[in-house]
C-alpha cells in the first residue's frame, strides 16, 4: 500500500507538496517542481510565503489564521506563486491539514493546479469588454439593444430595452439607467 501512496503522490498530474506548519516544504512532488521551476531540494531551502506573490500573502494568511485555530481544516483559493525564472503565475490551490491526538497541526497537504492560461483568457475578456462598454457608450449616434420576449408559440410578444447609450437615452431627455427594462412601446408614445 506504501507503495501505491508513493505512485500517487509522485504520478499525479497535480502539483503536490507537504508543509510544515512554519510553512517551509517537506516535500513536492515533480507536478509542483515543474509548476514552480523549483527542484524539491531548492524548495526545501524556502517557504511557501517566499514564492507567493506579495498582493496574495494577506489572503494566504486569512485562511491559515483560520487553520491555525482550527476553525477550518481546508481551503481552496486563487492566487499567484512566483516562478524560479521570476515571472508570476496563476494558480489554484486546495489545502488540507493533519492534525495528531491533541489536535496540532502536524502538516499541510497542498495540490496546485497551473491556470495562468485560463486567467490570461479571462483578463483579455475582462480587457475586451471594457473595450466594448466604452466604444458604446462614446458613439455619438444613439444605440439601443433589445430583447425579445417570445410567447408559447415563439412568436415576439414584447421587445424590452436591454442597454441604451448616453446618446439614446438623451434622445428622449432620460438616463440609461431609467430606459433599461423598459418595453420598446414605452418609447412610442400613443402605441399600445
Amino acid at each position: 500500500m506504501e507503495s501505491l501512496y508513493h505512485d500517487v503522490f509522485t504520478l499525479a498530474a497535480a502539483g503536490i507538496a507537504i508543509i510544515n506548519p512554519d510553512g517551509s516544504f517537506r516535500h513536492a512532488n515533480d507536478r509542483f517542481c515543474e509548476i514552480v521551476g523549483y527542484s524539491e531540494d531548492e524548495l526545501k531551502q524556502i517557504t511557501f510565503a517566499d514564492i507567493t506573490h506579495p498582493n496574495d500573502l494577506e489572503l494566504d494568511h486569512t485562511f491559515i489564521a483560520k487553520v491555525m485555530t482550527g476553525e477550518i481544516d481546508s481551503f481552496s483559493i486563487e492566487k499567484r506563486y512566483f516562478h524560479k525564472d521570476n515571472h508570476s503565475i496563476w494558480i489554484e490551490l486546495h489545502s488540507n491539514v493533519k492534525r495528531d491526538e491533541q489536535g496540532q497541526l502536524e502538516y499541510a497537504i497542498a495540490t496546485i493546479f497551473d491556470i495562468t492560461q485560463r486567467k490570461q483568457v479571462e483578463q483579455e475578456r475582462e480587457l475586451s469588454t471594457i473595450r466594448l462598454e466604452s466604444m458604446f457608450e462614446e458613439q455619438k449616434a444613439g444605440i439601443l439593444i433589445l430583447d425579445a420576449i417570445r410567447g408559447e408559440d415563439c412568436k415576439v410578444e414584447e421587445l424590452i430595452i436591454k442597454q441604451v447609450n448616453t446618446a439614446f437615452a438623451e434622445l428622449f431627455n432620460a438616463t440609461p439607467e431609467i430606459l433599461i427594462g423598459e418595453g420598446l412601446v414605452a418609447l412610442q408614445p400613443g402605441i399600445q
